[in-house]
C-alpha cells in the first residue's frame, strides 16, 4: 500500500533517539536466504514452516512467520532485497522493541477499509548515518520497509498517522 497520509494540523512529538545497534547482531553477507529468514524468525521462537505468537510492547498478540519474507505469490524469498539480509536480527527489534506502534484505518478499495498497525524503530547502525525499520500488519499479513540512509527520520514521520498505541520511554 502507499505510505499513509499525515493528519493535517497534527504536530508529532519527536521520535526517541535512535537505538545503537550491537555489531554482533549483524550477520555476515552471502548466506543463503533461508539462513537469514531463520535468524529473524528465531528471534521470536519461530522457524520456517512454524510461525509463533509474540506479545508486542502494547500487549497485543501477533503472529510472526516466514510470510514476511515471501513475494506476493508466496513462492520466492525477498529477504535479500536492498542489502538488508545481514540486518534481519536488527530488523526484528522493530517488532520486539519498537520506538512506537501506531494504528489507523486504510482504504484498500472504495468502501473497504482495513485496520493496520505499524511498528517503527530508529537505529544507529555501525558505519551508517542512520536508519529505520517499519513493519506493518493488516488482515492481509505483514509488510516491511527499511531505510538505511541519512535523513531517514524525516521520511519516517509520514509513517506516523492514526492513534499512537505505544511509545518507548
Amino acid at each position: 500500500p502507499p505510505p499513509p497520509a499525515a493528519l493535517p494540523g497534527i504536530r508529532l512529538p519527536p521520535l526517541p533517539a535512535p537505538a545503537a545497534v550491537d555489531p554482533k547482531r549483524i550477520l555476515p553477507a552471502g548466506l543463503k536466504d533461508e539462513a537469514y529468514v531463520k535468524a529473524f524468525l528465531g528471534e521470536f521462537g519461530a522457524d520456517i514452516g512454524r510461525p509463533a505468537a509474540f506479545r508486542d510492547a502494547a500487549g497485543h498478540a501477533i503472529a510472526v512467520g516466514e510470510e514476511l519474507f515471501k513475494d506476493r505469490a508466496g513462492s520466492a524469498w525477498k529477504v535479500s532485497k536492498m542489502g538488508r539480509a545481514p540486518h534481519v536480527r536488527v530488523l526484528a527489534d522493530a517488532l520486539k522493541d519498537p520506538d512506537e506502534i501506531w494504528v489507523d484505518w486504510f482504504e484498500v478499495a472504495p468502501g473497504r477499509s482495513v485496520l493496520r498497525r505499524r511498528y517503527l524503530k530508529r537505529m544507529a547502525l555501525p558505519g551508517k548515518a542512520g536508519g529505520w525499520a517499519v513493519f506493518e500488519w493488516t488482515e492481509a499479513g505483514w509488510s516491511g520497509v527499511t531505510n538505511f540512509t541519512a535523513g531517514a527520520a524525516d521520511s519516517l514521520d509520514r509513517q506516523r498517522p492514526g492513534a499512537l498505541l505505544y511509545r518507548r520511554k
